[in-house]
Formats: structure tokens, sequence, C-alpha cells
């Protein structure tokens, strides 16, 4: 048994007909001409919405229920409207019964299909030939407004530098419900960037600029590359192509993009249409895709945008195959200004952007539904008391959840939660940057979650007073070193942040070296307490020089450092460190954010009494009020397995401003006291050896961990 076996589990419950006093009914042989009676149902969703505008109108005083039967409805993307609105006592609902498929595309007939043939099949390799379809969707009325061009990705790319490069959302593919990959070399590996030949007008080219002065900068020189030699041969028998991108991490690992690019095979060199704004270093992974000439496996697709003809190679016979195009620009569905809504027992996606957008809406209600095959997020959220519960979101584009509720002027609570859900496989086309949970604002909760399998992290956040957790989070950050698995950074005003009984586990692979809980450059006002922290490739905890940081009753095995606590922004003032640029000019952004927020008011004094106090006299950096000091922090009373020579990093300068003590390192798990550890069970014995240097450690609540 391993340690998931004693967490909590999820146990769906089916969905029945909803008590509503109106009830209107969908499916798919129904009529829009109906009533939309259960006997007499309209056929399209959009048609129930119209109707329950009439229905809210006539009785506003009245919960109304809209029933969709099982079946696939393609829409362009549904609107739920303010008119639509529900309240406290007349709800709405929107429910399915049965498979009910909410899809942002188009499904293309399997007779719409032929085996390709001329010119394009020789290109081809042999394998391939037999097994390569292709449809005319000229001949079903999709052109390019339809699926539009290819689009550069990535969080940091620099589209908006450029006066001619759009930025959007692309059109997939996609077969059986899953994803098809658009035909790409290598398959399932990256190539390295061989030498730089100029690494382009970015961000880190020395002497360094400002950010804000070269982010003002328009058309800079992208770059120019080489590919290794081996990688040159290949290439030179693709056919031309003005439509041939690479992605990959040029720079840094937490920084992806893709680009068009122009590839000269006789001379090896790849020259991109946009800068890669942290530069490019030998050595580093990309790939080439939307190439035509390797379409060789299965579950592979190209889309020659020029002519329409889409080519597929399913992953069944073409008879068996249900192949979906994302069309949608808009999300699947988008609440906007709109309350006590309920969406239940939906698959919602295929769509280009967001699987649901919520938008200046409240009480909004994501239950039990699956949210996957999207190009954006699972789901957005912006409002206050709102909930997604009990779903299961994958295979996004993009992140997971995203909310953004709360007033932080005034700092009142979101109230928003993440609750019981399953999101996994997330960030597929995005890879940094893209979490499973993301909150913004104040006051949100994300609890009970199961997060795994993403290249990145699994929770970010940013603004006050959130609450993370009871959730497990495995298997994450496995393509980037410098991330972690819940991380929040850069804010000395982000406060009030409570990480609290997670399991953390198998953070980072391969080399990829992460930390499980991060926090950033000097964000303040942290607590970590009763989380297990078992393999992170770097540091199970980082405190990256903030104050008001409490690391405590935490259990970290099996980390290369266990607990880092440095003084990084202390020292860009004192000794000129790397971190100068945040902290040293007058105008940099520690200052900015520091004065965005009314930090000096009543209620934040209150709230976060060190913070009011907070000093930026550049003059007296070793008083305990200066900002860059890592000030007031405590980490004290955690239990740590490692049996490498430092367990911890603690700088110098830290212990002038905060205390870390009886933090307990036992070279074994065996030493520890747990009850089980080779089956997986890590609560403590009632007499655990641990418990005699740290008496009143508190149980870790594993059985309430996880989903419930």
């Amino acid at each position: 048994m391993a340690i998931k076996d004693y967490l909590s589990h999820f146990h769906p419950t089916n969905i029945g007909e909803v008590d509503a006093d109106i009830q209107l009914y969908v499916s798919k042989i129904g009529d829009d001409n109906n009533p939309g009676t259960e006997t007499k149902p309209f056929l399209t969703i959009e048609r129930s919405l119209i109707e329950l505008i009439n229905v809210r109108k006539s009785s506003p005083n009245s919960s109304v229920s809209i029933c969709i039967n099982e079946g696939t409805y393609q829409t362009r993307g549904l609107q739920i409207t303010k008119e639509m609105s529900g309240s406290t006592n007349a709800p709405v609902t929107i429910y399915g019964k049965g498979y009910v498929h909410i899809s942002g595309g188009i499904t293309i007939d399997k007779n719409d299909f032929k085996k390709v043939a001329g010119d394009v099949k020789q290109r081809l390799s042999t394998k391939a030939r037999s097994h390569v379809y292709v449809a005319d969707l000229k001949k079903m009325g999709i052109g390019i407004d339809d699926y539009g061009p290819l689009f550069p990705i990535g969080w940091f790319q620099t589209t908006d530098m450029y006066d001619n490069i759009k930025q959007g959302n692309a059109c997939e593919c996609f077969c059986n419900g899953s994803r098809m990959t658009l035909a790409r070399y290598p398959k399932d590996s990256e190539l390295s960037l061989g030498e730089i030949i100029d690494e382009g007008e970015n961000y880190m080219r020395e002497p360094r600029e400002i950010f804000a002065v070269w982010s003002k900068r328009r058309n800079p020189f992208p770059g120019i590359y080489k590919m290794e030699e081996k990688d040159r041969k290949h290439i030179s028998k693709w056919a031309p192509s003005n439509d041939i991108w690479m992605a990959g991490y040029p720079g840094i690992d937490w920084a992806d993009l893709s680009a068009r690019v122009k590839i000269d095979p006789n001379e090896g060199t790849i020259r991109p249409e946009l800068v890669s704004r942290y530069g490019a270093k030998k050595g580093t992974p990309y790939h080439f895709f939307n190439v035509l000439d390797e379409l060789n496996a299965p579950g592979e697709w190209y889309l020659d945008r020029d002519n329409a003809l889409l080519y597929v190679w399913p992953t069944t016979s073409i008879d068996d195959a249900i192949i979906e195009l994302s069309l949608s620009e808009k999300a699947v569905i988008t609440i906007s200004d709109t309350s006590y809504i309920t969406l239940e027992g939906l698959d919602v996606g295929c769509g280009r952007v967001d699987g649901i957008s919520i938008e200046n809406s409240s009480y909004i209600n994501v239950i039990r539904s699956e949210i996957s095959n999207v190009g954006g997020n699972g789901v957005t959220i912006v409002g206050d008391h709102n909930m997604v519960r009990e779903c299961e979101i994958h295979h996004t584009g993009k992140g997971g959840v995203h909310i953004t509720g709360g007033n932080r002027e005034t700092l009142t609570p979101g109230a928003c939660m993440v609750d019981n859900n399953h999101i996994h496989d997330f960030a597929i086309i995005h890879l940094t940057m893209y979490p499973g949970v993301a909150l913004y604002g104040v006051g949100n909760i994300c609890s009970h979650n199961e997060i795994h399998n993403a290249p990145h992290m699994a929770v970010y956040y940013s603004g006050n007073d959130h609450v993370i957790e009871y959730n497990y989070i495995h298997e994450m950050v496995l393509r980037s070193s410098d991330a972690g698995a819940i991380y929040g950074g850069r804010d000395w005003t982000m406060c009030g942040i409570v990480v609290r009984y997670n399991v953390l586990e198998n953070i980072g692979a391969g080399k990829y070296k992460p930390t499980a809980i991060y926090w950033d450059d000097a964000i303040s006002g942290q607590t970590a307490y009763g989380n297990f922290i078992m393999g992170a490739g770097d540091n199970g905890i980082k405190l990256g020089g903030g104050r008001d940081l409490s690391a405590k009753y935490n259990i970290i095995i099996n980390t290369t450092e266990p607990i880092h606590f440095d003084d990084r922004l202390r020292e860009a003032v004192i000794k000129n460190g790397w971190a100068r640029e945040v902290i040293v000019p007058e105008n940099s952004v520690m200052w900015q954010y520091l004065h965005a927020v009314p930090f000096k008011s009543q209620v934040w004094a209150d709230r976060y009494p060190h913070l009011a106090r907070i000093s930026e006299d550049r003059n007296n950096v070793d008083s305990i009020e200066f900002a860059g000091n890592p000030s007031y922090g405590d980490v004290e009373n955690n239990i740590i397995v490692h049996d490498g020579k430092r367990s911890m990093m603690v700088t110098k300068d830290v212990l002038l401003f905060s205390k870390v003590e009886n933090n307990p390192v036992f070279k074994t798990i065996d030493e520890v006291g747990f009850v089980n550890p080779a089956d997986g069970n890590y609560n403590l014995k009632s007499d655990a050896p641990v418990l005699r240097k740290i008496p009143d450690f508190p149980n870790i609540p594993f059985a309430s961990i996880g989903q419930y």
C-alpha cells in the first residue's frame, strides 16, 4: 500500500431529477417549437435558455431547472446572462441526465474522409501512407474564419512587442475524446538547441535593462539559432513550408514558448519570428511542430490552412473514429453578471479557450461535471461566493480552475471554493505558469482536491487570506526546476496565506529539481502547518527572504534540501546581490506592489501589524522593520528525514531577524516512529522517538486529506 491508500477517497453520487417549481427539458429528439416539457422537449440548449428568460420574467419567485437529456450538443458558446439569474429562494439548475456532452466544436463525418493520395502521399513515410486520411473542410462550409491560424503560446511570449503577430487560441483536433498531436518532430522527446548565433534583443541581454524600458521596444530582433547536425540532415528532407513552428524552453525552464520559424537546412539555422524574453542557451529543449511530413504515427493530425484540408491518422479505424475540431473562440459556457445558477452533471469540452467562464457573477456552482479537451482553463471565475466541487478537470491546454474573488482594498473575502475535485493532466499546450488551481484576490479556498501529472505548478496564488488545505498533490512540476508545486512570490503584501494539511509527493522528475512549497522573492505573511512532503527534487519548503514566514509541524522526507531560508532582498540591498532589480531601484516592483494597497489603513494594520510597521528607510537596513529583512519568521518543530550533509540551508543574516530551531533530523524513516511507513502509514506511534524532541507534534489528519 502507498500513502495514497491512507487518504480519503471520492465516491461520486448519481444525479437524479432536480426538484424545481418550473422544469424545462432538452432532448436530441426534441423540437425547438415544442413547449419544453418532459414529453415535448426542446431540441437545443440555446432554446431552453431563451425560455429561461421568459420564465424568470413571468415567475421571478419560482425555482427553475433545465434537464438536458443524453447526447452531444454542439455550440459556438452558450451564454448565460443576467436575465437568467436565480435568487436565494428561487435558484436555477441546469443539469445533465445521462451522458451530456456540450462541445465547442464540430464532428467531421467519417464519410467525409478519404485516403490520402497524390503528392502529399509521397511526402509521408511508407508506413503512414495507408493510414492517413484527408477531409475537405470547404465542402462542409468550414474555412479559415472558423479554424483560424496557429498562434504563439507561453506565459512569457513576446507577441505584444510585434506589430504584425496576433495573439489567440488555435483550433485543435480530437479523436474519440482524446487530443490528437499536431504532427511534430521528434515524437516523444526533445531536440537540443545547437550554437546560439544571436539570442536576440531579449530582457536578459547584458547590460540588464529595467523591464519597463525593455517591454516598450517594438519589433525586437528575434535571434538566430543553430540546430545540431543530425537534426539538420533529418529536416532537409521536408518539403518547403512557411508555417513550421518550434516550441520549447530556449532560455529557462519556467518560460516555455512557441514561434513560427524559418529554417535553412543547408546552414542548419533556425530564425524564430519572436524573441525569447529570457534569451536562448545551447542545449535547451525544443521540438518542431505543424510539419505535414512528420504525420507518421497514430493520433497525429495536420491542417493545411491555406486549402482547408484536414489530415488525420486516427487511433482506431476510420469507421470507429469520432473526429472533432474545436472551433468556438468563446468559452464553451459563459456565465456573466449572473447569480444563483448551478451547472451539474455536464461534460464540457472541445473549445479553443476555456471550458466554463464565470464573469462578474456570484453564487454559481459547477458540480459533478467533467471539463476537458479545451485550449484554455477548465473553469475561470471572477466573482464572489462561487464553487467548483466534485468535478474532474483534465487535458486542458492551460490550467484547471482559476478564481478571482474578494476585495483587497477592504480585505473582504471572496469566499470561493475549489473543493473535492480531481484535477490532472493539465497544461498540455501552455506548459508553465498555468496551475491546477489559481487563487487571486482575498479569502478563497482550495481544499480536498487531488492534483497531479502536469509540467508546472499545482497551486498558484496571489492576494491575501487564501487557505490551501487537505489536498493530495503528486507527480507535479515535472518539467521545471526553479518552481514550486504550491507557489506564491514577490510581494510583501500578500499576507494571510495558510497552507495546511496537504500531502505533496513526487515533486519533480529526472533532471528537474523543483520545490514542494515555494515562497519566492520575499512574499510575506505565509504559514505552512501540518503538511507531509515526500520526494521533492530540491527543497521541501523554500523561504525566499520574506517576512512573517511560519513553517511549523511539517514532515519532510527524501528531499535534496528539506528547508531553505535565505535573505535575498537584504543581500540585494547591502551586497548588491542578484535580486537587486526587484528592490534597489525606487520604482522597482516590490515598492510598487507595497504602495498599490492601503497597508497602513486600519483594516490592514489590524490584520497584519508587522506589515503596517514596515520601514522603507535604506539608511537603517539593520532594523527588524526594514522591508528587505527576513524578519519575524518562525521555522520550528518540523520533522526532517534526510541522510545527506545539509538538511537545512539558512543564511547567517536570517538568524538576526527570525527564529529557526528544534527541527530534528533523522537519518532514516524508521528512526522517527511512524506506525508503518513501509505500508504507507505515516501516523506517529504513541511512543514515537520524535515525540521526545517535539512533544506536542500533532498527528497529520491523513484520513481527511484528498477527495472525500
